[in-house]
């Protein structure tokens, strides 16, 4: 296997955490307590914007199983999180629009950085 210049971790495959090479530019709000209730708009898309979920037929959105699929999971996240109205939402051909309403005092704390994927989080909704 070529060095691409990340820590691999021997045998498992993955990119070791590394705070000198995985860094990001927060685009949170200073000051903004995320953990407070409010209003969200949420925008998922699909890797390389690829029209996974359907595509548009005549002006309407036609979902295929895929696209099916993500609409069933995000009608359920308030079975996961009963904190969570949603409100207006649409699934397009490669990414999903959505208003998200927590409860006030009910969002969850979760880091800005979780140890690693899988494994759980302290203050976290789980």
């Amino acid at each position: 296997m070529a060095d691409s210049g990340h820590n691999v971790a021997r045998g498992a495959g993955k990119t070791a955490y590394d705070p000198t090479l995985h860094h990001r530019r927060s685009i949170r709000l200073r000051g903004h307590d995320y953990a407070a209730g409010g209003v969200y708009f949420v925008t998922l898309c699909v890797a390389d914007r690829r029209p996974l979920f359907g595509m548009v037929v005549n002006g309407r959105m036609a979902l295929n199983d895929a696209g099916r699929t993500a609409a069933a999971c995000w009608r359920a996240i308030p079975d996961h999180f009963p904190q969570v109205a949603l409100d207006e939402w649409v699934v397009m051909p490669d990414h999903l629009h959505g208003i998200l309403r927590i409860g006030r005092g009910m969002a969850c704390r979760a880091p800005t950085a979780p140890p690693a994927f899988g494994q759980p989080v302290a203050g976290g909704c789980w």
